[in-house]
């Protein structure tokens, strides 16, 4: 309904409409009064009641704001507080702060139970060649090896020296043989910076002999350069290239004594081999004597 009074700007408009009998207007000014009227906000009502706070209690606001900082702050303070609020101090009440819950006290025991931390079991201390002992057994292992390699160049890069360094080149040996060196991409980038580091590491050491050299080119040739075979690179290939045809000539150039190296290395195995069998004929031929005298001892007490 409109008010009766003429303030508002509908009620004219509103009967102006009526006279002329000009119903669908005056239903118009209606709506749009009875819009405004329940958009307006209502001061004093609803969300907009007004709190009706003083001065004295802003006051106390502020002041109790400015307590909570300065206990938040001094550690003795909120001890004290909280001694007080559970009533531990003698000869004083239980004090309650705005928003606590009142507890009933309860009987507290004047011997604590003290809890006993478990202490932590430490590990014991790796030695670092019993370490590169542990690298060493799992490298063999085909699914394990990208991992291990990793672990390998970490060992090298920490722990080697010139005093250990015959334990490596042991363990570096035993991987240039193995069939599934190249086999994952990212095990042929740390095979490649594991015998990078070692090589260079090392170099006075391959330059001393020519034996050490062969060595170091061998290895080269076994692990960096089979390594840089499986690139997309088309400078690393060439140059990987190049390398192949100076180890291929390096092989033709000392043939000859590759060869005598490979005829020692075949008499030696042989004179294992014989030392292998002779061995086992002696070892079977004293458990036939064994076998012999325990018969007649046996005869004898028969």
């Amino acid at each position: 309904m409109l008010p009766k009074t003429g303030n508002c700007k509908y009620v004219p408009r509103y009967k102006r409409y009526a006279a002329e009998k000009n119903k669908f207007q005056a239903k118009k000014v209606m709506e749009a009064f009875e819009l405004v009227q329940r958009n307006m906000k209502k001061i004093g009502e609803g969300a907009y009641k007004l709190l009706g706070r003083g001065r004295k209690e802003r006051e106390l606001d502020r002041h109790f704001n400015h307590q909570t900082k300065e206990i938040k702050k001094d550690r003795r303070v909120k001890r004290t507080l909280k001694q007080a609020r559970r009533g531990e101090r003698r000869g004083e009440k239980r004090l309650h702060l705005p928003g606590d819950k009142e507890r009933i006290p309860t009987f507290r025991r004047s011997k604590r139970r003290r809890r006993h931390k478990m202490a932590k079991i430490k590990k014991p201390n790796v030695d670092v060649l019993q370490g590169l002992e542990r690298l060493a057994a799992v490298l063999p292992q085909r699914t394990k090896f990208p991992k291990v390699v990793k672990l390998l160049y970490r060992w090298t890069k920490e722990y080697m020296n010139v005093d250990n360094r015959e334990y490596i080149f042991r363990v570096l040996n035993d991987v240039t043989k193995l069939p599934f060196l190249a086999e994952d991409p990212e095990g042929r980038q740390d095979v490649i910076c594991v015998f990078e580091y070692v090589l260079s590491y090392n170099s006075l050491w391959f330059q001393e002999d020519e034996k050490h050299q062969m060595l170091q080119k061998a290895w080269q040739l076994a692990t960096v350069t089979f390594c840089q075979c499986f690139t997309d690179d088309a400078f690393t290939l060439s140059s990987t290239i190049s390398k192949l045809n100076e180890a291929f000539t390096l092989i033709e150039r000392s043939k000859p004594d590759i060869d005598t190296y490979l005829e020692e290395k075949q008499k030696r195995a042989a004179k294992h081999e014989a030392k292998v069998e002779a061995s086992k004929l002696e070892a079977k031929m004293e458990a036939k004597l064994e076998e012999k005298i325990e018969a007649k001892d046996e005869d004898d007490k028969e």
